[in-house]
């Protein structure tokens, strides 16, 4: 059995349960956005074994070995509906025939505008990210349930170097997220990108290694520093003027609950907030090297290999 129904009168009814839809629109309206929005939406996050799963699951089994998949369903199908409805908005509000493009205009009926559209479509699109995300806490939650997930590239890439979660950013990271899994997705390569050309160089690969270990509380504290680094740096990155006008200037179905300018940085004067903690925290973060590692200001150490002592390097 599919996601929906294969009988489309059935499957028309269970898309009006999870969005707003005339029920006696033809299935076919819809068939072709419902296939879309799993290869863009769902395919992503879920993979294309768990999703097989799922869509070969029969809703009425009561075998055990379906109902791990027929428990899924009802949550894939609440995620689903609203994006593929969401996705053929533009395409449905207008009528395509021998006479080009063209907008019906019944006698009781007028069309809507193209703003009361673009929020209808915004509403959507928003229920369909709030749904993934419940989704995906049940995936976690259950995890053990579902080896097809964790074979997934979204879950073996969903952590990093310094974040293991969407709660260890936002709570480690001082940055808020709302918790969210999708947000930090969003970010991840970004993140991945500091950890990697900022953090590391400025570190030293010996010093980052037992940083990650976390052994003595000073280890810890090093790393308390670098994941509020981290976090600064990454929002400073995604909420600054140019990118905000580049991400708008791509027109993508982003999840949109990220995080936010504290305020808006449109006068070259005022700091961005967040670029003002990322300089706070790199600051801590030489100082604790220069005090509890013996590191120079520039980061750099050497190894003796005779000793094994560290010098700084001219």
């Amino acid at each position: 059995m599919a996601i929906f129904s294969t009988d489309k009168e059935t499957a028309i009814d269970q898309l009006a349960e999870v969005a707003k839809v005339n029920r006696n629109t033809p299935w076919n309206v819809f068939r072709i956005y419902i296939e879309d929005a799993k290869v863009q939406f769902l395919l992503p996050y879920l993979g294309s074994s768990l999703l097989g799963k799922i869509e070969a699951a029969d809703e009425t089994s009561q075998a055990e070995a379906d109902a791990k998949y027929v428990a899924l369903i009802p949550m894939v199908r609440r995620t689903l509906g609203p994006y593929a409805v969401g996705i053929s908005t533009d395409e449905t509000s207008i009528s395509t025939g021998d006479s080009g493009h063209t907008v019906a205009k019944p006698d009781k009926a007028v069309p809507a505008s193209d703003a009361k559209i673009a929020r209808a479509q915004e509403s959507l699109l928003t229920r369909a990210w709030a749904n993934m995300e419940v989704l995906l806490s049940y995936l976690e939650e259950h995890s053990a349930n579902y080896q097809e997930w964790k074979d997934t590239r979204y879950h073996k890439n969903r952590k990093t170097k310094y974040f293991s979660s969407a709660e260890q950013f936002q709570d480690a990271g001082v940055v808020d997220i709302g918790y969210s899994r999708l947000a930090f997705e969003r970010l991840r390569t970004l993140i991945t990108s500091i950890e990697l050309s900022e953090v590391a160089p400025l570190l030293t690969a010996a010093i980052e290694t037992v940083v990650l270990a976390g052994t003595e509380p000073k280890h810890e504290e090093m790393l308390a520093r670098c994941r509020a680094f981290i976090a600064a740096r990454v929002a400073q990155l995604h909420t600054s003027k140019t990118t905000r006008v580049q991400r708008s200037k791509a027109a993508d179905l982003e999840y949109y609950g990220l995080l936010r300018p504290v305020f808006q940085d449109e006068s070259e004067d005022m700091l961005n907030y967040y670029a003002q903690q990322a300089v706070y925290w790199h600051g801590e973060i030489l100082t604790a090297l220069a005090t509890d590692f013996a590191i120079a200001g520039n980061g750099k150490l050497d190894w003796d290999n005779e000793e094994k002592h560290i010098f700084f390097a001219g």
